[in-house]
């Protein structure tokens, strides 16, 4: 984490709202990554918006600043995660589905949720964070709260079981 990010989670944590709005656009694009991999196109901003709130008003919780992309990042796993639970996924009008314009990316991307939905919660977690998001052994083991050997550990199993799951 770099000293400026440490140091605009300290000014959020003192009040500053525009050092917490860069500390947004600094992690969108990872939180959308994590979200797009596990809900639907347009419930995205909803699982987004939703993890930033609660970032928002739990930030002067966070003890070390040093954590916070690892800490964000949690919530918007656990966020995504409720969602799936949620009755709300099945609220769509017709409207809504018109309105989308389907890009060719979003195809790939449907095919990687469909896939990894074979998968237990902590296998997608772990792949997603490592295969799609590209995060270091060390990070992964911040945001899940595990050991550098247990995330390699947990790693090799869940890319077997997902292996075996899709062999032709």
């Amino acid at each position: 984490m770099s000293l400026d990010i440490f140091a605009l989670v300290k000014q959020a944590q003192a009040g500053d709202a525009q050092a917490f709005e860069v500390l947004v656009e600094r992690s969108h694009l990872r939180l959308r990554k994590v979200a797009i991999s596990l809900v639907p196109a347009w419930a995205v901003e909803d699982v987004l918006q939703e993890t930033y709130l609660t970032a928002y008003r739990k930030l002067a919780c966070l003890r070390e600043p040093d954590a916070f992309l690892s800490w964000l990042t949690r919530i918007a796993l656990h966020n995504c995660h409720n969602w799936q639970r949620s009755d709300s996924k099945l609220v769509r009008t017709s409207e809504d589905c018109l309105s989308e314009v389907v890009a060719p990316e979003a195809l790939d991307v449907t095919e990687l949720r469909q896939e990894l939905a074979t998968l237990s919660r902590n296998d997608r977690n772990i792949l997603i964070l490592r295969e799609y998001l590209e995060l270091s052994y060390e990070e992964i083991g911040e945001i899940l709260d595990l050991s550098v050997g247990s995330v390699k550990s947990r790693l090799y199993y869940a890319r077997k079981r997902f292996l075996e799951a899709h062999r032709l």
